[in-house]
């Protein structure tokens, strides 16, 4: 046989060797042997750690419902990504009051989402107002843009600067920036 076919063997068993899922390794009589898992064996492994990871989150456990939201916004190896699913558990954590999830709930509603969600800046600016109750200053920011440009809401410069001061009071930085439009 030539060289260059016993070369090809090789690379082909490497390759097929290092594409096997290994479920275990074990060795009798000087031999390694490997159990390979089948197909549908990894299908039902995912869907458990899912119906594990969903279960959890049921039971309001943040960190899987955390863990639900990222699988859900970019896809893993256990569920392609779904927004609505995604915007489901966002749901479940501003109902627990985490501050991160109702500043992208806010985010989302502000933005839009392709065809899956509408620009709704009412319920943009209810899900600001929710963050900004638990002192996140980048929230106090666009809600008093909101007011200050009048989205969505009536142009009220008294209210865009009351937000600004809040921000400022809360140590954000960026307050002195849209304070200085107060002063021209």
């Amino acid at each position: 046989m030539p060289k260059f076919k016993i070369i090809l063997l090789v690379i082909i068993y490497t390759i097929n060797l290092l594409s096997i899922p290994l479920e275990e390794t074990f060795e009798e009589n000087g031999i390694i042997y490997v159990k390979e898992k089948t197909k549908q064996q990894i299908r039902t492994e995912k869907a458990n750690k899912l119906l594990k990871i969903t279960k959890l989150a049921k039971k309001n456990n943040i960190e899987a419902q955390w863990k639900l939201v990222n699988m859900y916004s970019n896809g893993s190896e256990l569920t392609p990504p779904i927004f609505k699913r995604k915007l489901k558990w966002l749901k479940e954590l501003s109902k627990n009051k985490d501050v991160i999830a109702q500043f992208q709930l806010a985010e989302l509603y502000f933005m839009g989402h392709s065809w899956q969600l509408k620009h709704n800046f009412i319920k943009s600016l209810h899900w600001y107002k929710k963050a900004a109750d638990q002192n996140n200053s980048i929230a106090m920011i666009k809600i008093a843009n909101f007011y200050y440009y009048g989205i969505g809401v009536k142009k009220n410069l008294h209210e865009a600067k009351k937000w600004y001061m809040k921000a400022k009071h809360e140590g954000d930085n960026n307050a002195d920036f849209f304070l200085n439009k107060f002063k021209t």
